[in-house]
């Protein structure tokens, strides 16, 4: 179901956005340990979407089939998928811009959880994602990716 939900957020997130926006599935540009001497670069980093714009990156999208639940005190994000954001935006974005980690939407999931600030440029937003009509449930969120808007 990962792999499915990953697809499908990718080709109703393609059918959103236009030129000059470009949309890539599983960037596999970066690296977490870079090329040096005799040391190759390792652990590479698959973001499951990235937006960009004439060659510059400036959104990372990722999916998770998980549910979550949009109460303050106990939303239950992964620590393990807030790693992972963490490395996407300092290695892709500089660590400045906006990332979204993409939640299927629920009776207990069903508005965007306050922005999380990784760095001070480096925001994190968790999005509900409505199956049935193939579209994220807007919230502020929407004025930080005009991409997707």
């Amino acid at each position: 179901m990962e792999i499915l939900f990953e697809k499908y957020v990718a080709n109703c997130s393609r059918r959103d956005i236009k030129a000059p926006w470009q949309l890539t599935a599983q960037a596999s540009s970066k690296y977490m340990v870079n090329d040096r001497g005799d040391l190759k670069s390792r652990f590479q980093l698959n973001p499951d979407l990235l937006i960009s714009k004439e060659r510059k990156n400036y959104h990372i999208l990722d999916t998770k089939w998980k549910l979550i639940s949009s109460n303050k005190n106990s939303f239950s994000i992964e620590q393990d998928d807030i790693y992972q954001l963490f490395a996407y935006g300092h290695k892709y974005l500089n660590g400045c811009g906006d990332m979204m980690l993409i939640y299927p939407k629920h009776h207990q999931f069903e508005t965007s959880l306050e922005c999380f600030y990784l760095a001070e440029e480096l925001r994190l937003w968790a999005i509900p994602f409505c199956i049935e009509t193939g579209k994220m449930v807007t919230s502020e969120w929407v004025e930080k990716f005009p991409s997707l808007s």
